[in-house]
């Protein structure tokens, strides 16, 4: 009489197959959904632009009579690689991280407007510079304050990094969409004393107050 043994060994492999086969496609799944994003991959293709541009633009010193070729072909890339910056980097970010220098990350704004209750009896005027926040800001600069161990007119900035007039480039790493938080600003004016690694927006009305959190570029 025949045995079942064949059919057991064949049930067995079957279920072995069945498991191997599983993991395989739960493997393939996960590549798939912990692959690059498409962010990722547009940042990936950034990145290859900007060194083909700047191959390119090596090169340009190095050939004679191919320059107006080289020409072209940077032309097309820009056109990619500025649209790959409107998708990658909102309003002020690509701006300020390819042509200035990160200074400080990371600090704390507030909000201040020209009221006595919250600076002095000459809110309009700066502590320590004397320049009038109000004028500047009527004549569409976007003003801000700085702790004093941050600007050089203080008694507590020995070397610190920010002169009066500054021209920095704030990028908010909580708010990157608002441009309150966000864009080029004029350091004006000192916090008082008893904060610490802080900045102050100033705007002319409370309506456009905002707290967040942002890196500082200077202006090259």
């Amino acid at each position: 009489m025949e045995t079942q043994k064949p059919a057991f060994i064949s049930n067995k492999t079957m279920l072995i197959l069945g498991i191997v086969s599983t993991f395989i496609l739960a493997f393939t799944a996960s590549a798939f959904a912990f692959g690059p994003n498409d962010r990722e991959l547009s940042l990936i293709e950034y990145g290859m632009l900007k060194q083909e541009i700047s191959d390119n633009s090596a090169e340009w010193l190095k050939l004679e009579g191919q320059q107006e070729d080289l020409h072209d072909a940077n032309a097309e890339l820009r056109i990619r690689l500025d649209a790959l910056d409107a998708e990658l980097f909102p309003q002020n970010l690509s701006y300020s991280s390819q042509t200035s220098s990160l200074i400080i990350s990371n600090i704390y704004f507030t909000s201040y407007n020209p009221e006595v209750g919250q600076t002095d009896s000459t809110p309009c005027i700066a502590g320590g510079t004397g320049l009038n926040l109000c004028d500047m800001a009527n004549e569409g600069q976007r003003v801000i304050a700085l702790s004093q161990e941050l600007i050089s007119w203080s008694n507590y900035g020995l070397n610190a990094p920010f002169d009066a007039g500054d021209k920095v480039i704030l990028v908010s790493t909580d708010y990157p969409e608002d441009q309150r938080c966000n864009g080029e600003f004029v350091i004006a004016d000192a916090m008082n004393a008893r904060w610490r690694d802080r900045g102050d927006l100033f705007f002319m009305n409370r309506s456009d107050n905002i707290s967040c959190h942002a890196d500082i570029y200077m202006v090259d």
